[in-house]
Parts: structure tokens; sequence; C-alpha cells
């Protein structure tokens, strides 16, 4: 189950509910970032909240200051964000690499 979290850091996430005794487990939490585009218009970016291998993460219950279901458009942008980011990334042959010798040297 998808649920918006805003916490007390002040972060805002959006996750999939994997139990939520005490504490909450959570998956693929994304944090909802809002901004601007060139024409004035709201534009909401979902960015990966912790960089991490593990299936769920526990979030304190005493860290949570409220909870509540996405709109079906957040919802919607969350899966396709989710799905993009499961997708294999090839370390090797997409990520640029860069070195001290790439860069001009300056007298």
């Amino acid at each position: 189950m998808q649920q918006i979290i805003k916490l007390t850091s002040g972060d805002t996430i959006i996750a999939n509910i994997v139990s939520s005794d005490k504490n909450l487990k959570v998956s693929n939490p994304m944090l909802i970032k809002h901004g601007i585009d060139d024409e004035n218009r709201l534009v909401v970016t979902l960015i990966k909240w912790m960089e991490t291998e593990v299936d769920a993460i526990t979030i304190f219950s005493d860290h949570v200051v409220s909870l509540a279901p996405p709109s079906s458009f957040l919802a919607h942008y969350y899966d396709q964000t989710v799905q993009d980011d499961d997708e294999d990334f090839d370390f090797e042959e997409e990520a640029p690499v860069f070195s001290s010798f790439d860069k001009p040297i300056l007298h």
C-alpha cells in the first residue's frame, strides 16, 4: 500500500508500506521534491530517498508526523519511477568515467 509520509525532519516521502506494527517498514522510498520550471509551472520530482540495497527500511514511529494516500497522479508517477529505477543499470557501460587526467593542465 502506497502512502505519503511526512517526517519530523521535514522530508516528505512516498513509499510502499510493508508493515506498520510499532514502526513503519517501507520499500522503495522516494523523496518528493517540488519546484518551478522555466514556464512557472509546478514540477514534482521523485528522488531515491536512501541509497541501499535492502528490501525494507524501518522508519521509527516517533519520526512520523502524518500519513496520507497519494493522489492517482502521484501513485502512477511513483510506480513508473520505481519501475525505471529497478531496471538493470550496467555501471561499467553507462556511467561516465572521469579521472584526474581528463582535466586540462593550466599553467
